[in-house]
């Protein structure tokens, strides 16, 4: 998505984090998740993180479908 001189309005996750705050970023997100969010919101969010990141969203969906 650009703005209205051309310019790209978002940048990738892996250019602004490393490894780490990946990390971090996915513990935080999945305890949310996990703390009583329907299956029909758990599938909206997986669908949101996988549109920000393929890797990240799928990441997050394993962590929190695993029991």
């Amino acid at each position: 998505m650009c703005g209205p001189d051309g310019i790209h309005l978002w940048v990738p996750v892996r250019k602004v984090m490393d490894g780490a705050a990946r990390e971090r970023l996915v513990a935080n997100v999945v305890g949310h998740l996990k703390n009583g969010v329907s299956q029909p919101v758990l599938e909206r969010a997986f669908e949101y993180w996988r549109n920000i990141d393929k890797e990240l969203g799928e990441r997050i969906a394993a962590a929190v479908n695993q029991d």
